[in-house]
């Protein structure tokens, strides 16, 4: 993916590019979740980029998703209390 600044307010934009393909066999491979895009380039995105780790509130989704076939996807989750668990990271 490449990454470019938009000059817009929400900051950075993402162009697909050669990623097209593998981010939709993403959302195929999770179809019976259902996968959104959102989730689909960030599990992409994660498999791109070594050491990445994914910060989001959709615990249930992101510990069934895989990056690379089988490995689990490097999460940190926000607890109700405030504070943060880490998951799935070295």
């Amino acid at each position: 993916m490449t990454f470019r600044w938009s000059g817009r307010r929400s900051g950075f934009g993402a162009e697909p590019g050669d990623e097209v393909s593998p981010v939709r066999a993403l959302v195929q491979k999770y179809k019976d979740r259902p996968m959104d895009l959102g989730d689909a380039c960030y599990v992409r995105l994660a498999e791109l980029v070594s050491g990445s780790v994914v910060y989001t509130v959709d615990k249930k989704a992101f510990m069934s998703y895989r990056k690379n076939g089988r490995q689990p996807v490097p999460c940190i989750f926000p607890m109700n209390d405030g504070s943060i668990r880490s998951v799935n990271s070295k």
